[in-house]
């Protein structure tokens, strides 16, 4: 059993920490001072989505291609899914793929 502990401690050490955000957005949304679930759009230029994710259904919609990017929140191809009304979303550090699903700038 003491073997196994040291083994696993060895194996932990050797890993490096997983990269995280310096910059973090914050989105509240609410209807009569409630949370409400939303869908919020992100745009990096004029008229320009931004895209979270991959369309892998039929290389035109997302099917499994979305992401969850914080604790309810899902990133799609269509903007951030607010499942309570609520986030904090990491900019430039995610579990998405294509990563990071929103870039810094």
């Amino acid at each position: 059993m003491r073997l196994v502990a040291i083994a696993a401690l060895a194996i932990a050490c050797g890993k490096p920490a997983k990269p995280r955000s310096t910059t973090t957005l914050v989105v509240n949304v609410t209807e009569g001072g409630k949370p409400v679930a939303a869908r919020v759009l992100l745009f990096s230029a004029p008229n320009t989505a931004v895209h979270i994710g991959t369309t892998d259904l039929f290389g035109q919609r997302q099917g499994a291609g979305a992401c969850a990017i914080a604790p309810g929140v899902l990133g799609s191809w269509d903007g951030l899914i607010l499942a309570h009304g609520t986030g904090e979303v990491p900019i430039g550090v995610d579990t998405c793929v294509p990563s990071p699903g929103i870039k810094y700038g």
